[in-house]
C-alpha cells in the first residue's frame, strides 16, 4: 500500500498506536497530471483505487481500507481531485469487501 499511496502522491503513515493514516504527500502536485487529472469524467488510475480498496477489504486490512477512502475523502471535498463521479463508487468497493464475508464463502 505504501508504493501505490507514493505512485498517487500520498503517504502511507502509522501513528504509534500502529494505526493507519494516508496523508497527501510533498510529491503531490507532480502527479497530478497522471494520477488526478480526468478526461471525460474519470481517470484510469481511478480503477486501480477501486481494486485497491477491495483487496485491502479482502486482505482483511480494513484499518487500511479506511485509511486510503478517508484521504480520497479528503482530496474530494478539499477540491485537489476532481473525482466527484468515482466517489460513489470508491465507497461501494470499501463496503462490500470484508474478510468475513468472503471466509465464510470461502470455506463453506
Amino acid at each position: 500500500l505504501a508504493r501505490f499511496c507514493w505512485f498517487l502522491g500520498l503517504e502511507l503513515r502509522r501513528s504509534e498506536l500502529g494505526r493507519a493514516r494516508v496523508v497527501i504527500a510533498s510529491h503531490f502536485r507532480e502527479r497530478v497530471p497522471d494520477c488526478w487529472s480526468s478526461m471525460f469524467g474519470s481517470n484510469h488510475n481511478w480503477l486501480r483505487i477501486s481494486r485497491v480498496l477491495h483487496c485491502l477489504g479482502l486482505c482483511g486490512l480494513r484499518d487500511e481500507q479506511q485509511a486510503l477512502l478517508q484521504c480520497l475523502e479528503e482530496l474530494y471535498q478539499s477540491g485537489r481531485a476532481r473525482c466527484a463521479s468515482a466517489m460513489p463508487h470508491w465507497r461501494g468497493r470499501a463496503r462490500q469487501a470484508r474478510w468475513p464475508s468472503m471466509r465464510s464463502r470461502v470455506f463453506r
